[in-house]
């Protein structure tokens, strides 16, 4: 077998997806060259790869860069991957993700060095010749508390956009997931207590999976709240004579002041106070789209047919196990977002935004009437006028200027950025709709322009059979004798579930008192062996739970503050950090039985 054929071989076998990518691409024509130490360089396009006198050397001192706690290593660049292998020989058990855009360039390494030993690694990842978009659904499965980016240079520098692009990519990924372990610490038990309090809705409540493809081939326009939409409102009822309306559950109260009830009211929020958007708005035809950790007041207000999206939270996910999928939704920290998603699962292929500024333009914050602008009237004083809110609200996400849709400048900051950014990776990732914003004056979305409303309503009614399809869909739903079951079902997942969320609560506790207890017995020579033992057998028995990654829900603050952290040698560090780790396991697991026993009670 060739040289090529047999590294091949071996990169399939651990890295199957890559057969398609690699299959009937030819070997770039890159020249081979003997370097003074005897080794080999890659001259391509008149530019040497690697060093013509030392190559491992200078993969060394390459490689010098990455520190010990580093979590993730990436390589812009494969090369002769001289520094990949160096790489893996200073930290063989430390995962590692190449990024190659040029497939044939990466064929033509395989035909020149043998890479067994590189592909023979479990710890290796490989991303060839793809949209830079889509790494983030790789790297999100990895381990990325601590990452490090390593250029070989001539390759960044020949593909320097695409390798700029990629580190933007992933700066929006790690700001977003930074974002969601604030939102975590700041919801987590939010979630938790609204998930228990709606446990019998996930029993009762079809799944979003049943509607997928309803719409196929007629328009969408999903309705957010930005001040632009002040400028819609008034021809929306010509726009629902053409397209589903998707409204987010903070434009509703818009959406109804001008007659206009919307075909579908997506809901996200956990908190109580998003609830108030849905005040004095009677919609009983449109149908609810909700999470089930969604504020429970939400359904009192909306007693509509409502469809649940499958949760992204362990508990929801392990209740919705018991009962059946419900399809996901999208959610890039907007309901915006899910509403878009919502969208294109519904088979639209032309999906028009109203109302998604992503931005202040003219310095405002939502349109006429909204909720937090009446909220803001209301809590107004002299000494606190609703100039001085709307200017908190403005500046407290530091604000900047940047291109609007009709090249002119609007104020957005960084928590649109990161909605802008979802929606543009989300527009390459999913190409079968076309995607246009109706905000001339909103944030600029790449792959997303700006469209005129007058080119919608040149298009012809598809009321009818919009309005023919929602009937069908309203006979969509679960039989009582379905309920019922699935009721009994959780109800017996639940009992399950407080009996090994008890065994997790009194195994965390005994690990809190053996670390205590390790910590007062230190010697010089380190932790006392029993002690250990001990933790290693609470360790599998916690490890046998199978509900425990629920309590682990809300540890991610704590495991990331001391992933994030130098590694401390000493024992006694390495107890404190145990100590902290097993004593929120404890807290976690009775935070979770309180609330669960409560909704126990819900299914009765």
């Amino acid at each position: 077998m060739s040289l090529i054929n047999n590294n091949l071989a071996l990169l399939f076998q651990s890295h199957p997806y890559l057969q398609e990518k690699l299959s009937g691409i030819q070997a770039a024509p890159a020249e081979a060259e003997i370097t003074r130490d005897n080794n080999l360089t890659l001259k391509y396009q008149g530019q040497y790869l690697h060093s013509k006198y030392g190559p491992i050397n200078e993969a060394q001192k390459l490689i010098s860069q990455v520190e010990e706690d580093i979590s993730l290593t990436l390589f812009f660049g494969f090369g002769l991957a001289y520094h990949i292998q160096a790489f893996v020989q200073q930290f063989p058990e430390k995962p590692f993700l190449i990024v190659e855009p040029e497939a044939p360039l990466f064929l033509k390494a395989l035909s020149l060095m043998d890479y067994t030993r590189l592909f023979s690694r479990s710890n290796g990842y490989y991303f060839i010749d793809k949209q830079a978009e889509e790494l983030i659904y790789l790297i999100e499965k990895l381990p990325s508390a601590r990452l490090k980016i390593i250029k070989l240079r001539p390759l960044y520098l020949k593909n320097k956009d695409y390798y700029d692009k990629t580190e933007e990519v992933i700066s929006q990924f790690l700001s977003k997931r930074e974002v969601n372990l604030n939102t975590l610490k700041r919801f987590g038990r939010l979630w938790v207590s609204n998930l228990a309090r709606n446990i019998d809705k996930i029993a009762r409540f079809p799944g979003i999976n049943l509607l997928a493809g309803c719409f196929k081939g007629i328009p969408a326009l999903v309705v957010a709240s930005g001040p632009s939409l002040d400028e819609i409102l008034p021809r929306l009822e010509e726009l629902r004579q053409r397209c589903v309306i998707i409204s987010v559950d903070t434009s509703l109260r818009a959406l109804l002041s001008h007659g206009i009830e919307p075909d579908f009211v997506v809901v996200a929020d956990p908190q109580y106070w998003n609830t108030r958007h849905l005040e004095w708005t009677p919609s009983p035809h449109s149908f609810l789209i909700s999470e089930s950790a969604t504020h429970p007041r939400v359904f009192r207000l909306m007693p509509n047919p409502c469809f649940f999206a499958g949760s992204f939270f362990p508990l929801g996910a392990h209740f919705e196990q018991a009962v059946g999928a419900k399809g996901k939704l999208g959610a890039g920290g907007s309901v915006a977002t899910s509403a878009w998603d919502l969208a294109r699962q519904l088979g639209s292929d032309e999906i028009y935004l109203a109302g998604l500024d992503l931005g202040f333009p003219d310095k405002k914050t939502h349109f006429k009437g909204a909720f937090f602008e009446q909220r803001f009237h209301c809590l107004s004083s002299r000494l606190n006028p609703q100039e001085s809110m709307a200017f908190a609200y403005i500046s407290d996400g530091s604000p900047y200027f940047t291109t609007a849709n009709d090249g002119s400048q609007v104020l957005t900051d960084q928590r649109m950025d990161i909605y802008r950014w979802w929606f543009e990776t989300q527009a390459k990732i999913h190409k079968r709709a076309q995607n246009y914003n109706l905000s001339e004056k909103g944030l600029k979305i790449q792959g997303i322009p700006v469209c005129n409303i007058d080119q919608i309503l040149k298009k012809p009614s598809a009321r009818p059979e919009i309005d023919e399809q929602l009937r069908q869909i309203r006979k969509l739903g679960y039989s009582p004798e379905l309920t019922a079951s699935n009721i009994l079902t959780l109800k017996n997942q639940l009992h399950k579930l407080l009996s090994d969320l008890e065994n997790l609560k009194s195994l965390a506790r005994k690990a809190v008192k053996t670390t205590i207890q390790a910590k007062a017995a230190l010697t010089l020579k380190g932790i006392p062996p029993h002690f250990l033992q001990q933790l290693d057998n609470i360790d599998k028995e916690i490890v046998g739970i199978s509900s425990r990654n629920i309590a682990g829900f809300l540890l991610q603050e704590v495991i990331q503050r001391i992933m994030n952290t130098s590694p401390e040698k000493n024992a006694g560090a390495v107890l404190a950090n145990s100590r902290e780790i097993y004593g929120d396991i404890e807290k976690s697991a009775d935070y979770h039985l309180v609330h669960l026993r409560k909704g126990l009670g819900f299914l009765e």
